[in-house]
């Protein structure tokens, strides 16, 4: 899932950093599978 960098990015500057980014692309993965 290539398209999940972008976002875990923009997450990751959204979140000044702070967010776990496998967290992140866990959260992803669940949602797209829903």
């Amino acid at each position: 899932m290539q398209a999940a960098g972008a976002v875990i990015g923009a997450v990751m500057q959204a979140m000044k950093g702070s967010a776990d980014a496998g967290r992140v692309r866990e959260l992803l993965i669940e949602m797209s599978q829903k």
